[in-house]
């Protein structure tokens, strides 16, 4: 069952924090680019998975 909704504040984070997001989020950004560029129409996923 869900709970009902809380009104809590949002958590604020700091420089260190936010440098490490942005350092993730890059991360995550080249690889979903590499998985694209290696993406073939009708190619199984186990194919692609040992390429990247």
């Amino acid at each position: 069952m869900l709970k009902p909704a809380q009104n809590h504040r949002p958590v604020l984070k700091n420089s260190r924090e936010i440098a490490l997001m942005r350092e993730a989020g890059q991360l995550v950004g080249k690889a979903l680019t590499l998985a694209h560029s290696k993406a073939q129409p009708g190619a199984k996923t186990i194919h692609n998975d040992h390429g990247l």
